[in-house]
């Protein structure tokens, strides 16, 4: 429980740890807030975790890089349609996500504006790549209806799908909506975001998944566990990404 209590400048050699929040009652009122200690810890664990998401976002990565380097010259457009998806899907909107986070290392210091157009910036990089890799499945000489293509298509479908409140909720709405009713009109559009997001990245991350169980892949791991530990490390991040916006729905 916090305590307050209220002073002159003097009283300051009096502070004693556990007190909370301290008022300086003078020419000018002054008062010091402390934070709960249990708040500050949740904190610092809260980006602990968000630092180890961005590690492994990038192991998978670079698995995926590698992986895609072992195709032959005649398959490059299988090899791009492996690493630009992972890199838009794993990459790219994950980070745009975390933009979001007060407890994302790159996010602490910005504005909610700048965290705007951080997160629109790196969606725009992730549907760039989402064309380039789509253009590459066109290409390929193969094609399958499996779990693994099923769960990509309905994330990209997800992804293109969510511009439309992205951008209504980054300035257009103020064409179409008194400003009496701005606010909740911003507050429900800005949910129905969420919720495509957050089901657009667990269908890439569950695409992402089946691709790594793939014959394929577990044939070019030189040690089948590296296929389980890149899925480990996929469940890992993919929780820590949705878990704020999941929170904001008041579904955690």
């Amino acid at each position: 429980m916090a305590l307050s209590r209220g002073c002159n400048l003097e009283c300051v050699d009096d502070y004693q740890a556990g007190d909370e929040v301290i008022e300086f009652v003078g020419p000018v009122k002054i008062i010091l807030v402390d934070p709960p200690k249990d708040a500050y810890r949740r904190r610092v664990l809260g980006a602990a975790w968000i630092t180890l998401a961005h590690m492994f976002m990038g192991a998978s990565v670079m698995t995926m890089l590698y992986y895609s380097l072992s195709y032959r010259t005649a398959s490059i457009p299988n090899a791009l349609h492996v690493f630009m998806f992972t890199v838009a899907f794993q990459l790219f909107m994950p980070s745009a996500i975390l933009c979001h986070n007060k407890l994302n290392g790159a996010a602490t210091h910005m504005t909610i504006a700048d965290r705007t157009f951080h997160h629109t910036f790196l969606q725009l990089c992730s549907l760039g790549c989402l064309v380039v890799g789509f253009i590459a499945v066109l290409l390929t000489d193969y094609f399958a209806i499996t779990v693994h293509s099923v769960l990509g298509m309905i994330a990209c479908v997800l992804a293109v799908i969510n511009i439309i409140p992205g951008f209504i909720v980054n300035g257009m709405l103020k064409l179409w909506v008194d400003e009496d009713r701005m606010e909740y009109t911003v507050f429900q559009v800005t949910q129905v975001h969420k919720v495509i997001g957050v089901l657009c990245f667990v269908a890439s991350s569950g695409c992402f998944i089946t691709g790594l169980l793939t014959d394929t892949f577990v044939l070019w791991v030189p040690i089948r566990d590296m296929s389980t530990i890149s899925i480990i490390f996929c469940c890992y991040y993919t929780f820590v990404v949705i878990y704020k916006p999941l929170r904001h729905l008041q579904i955690l």
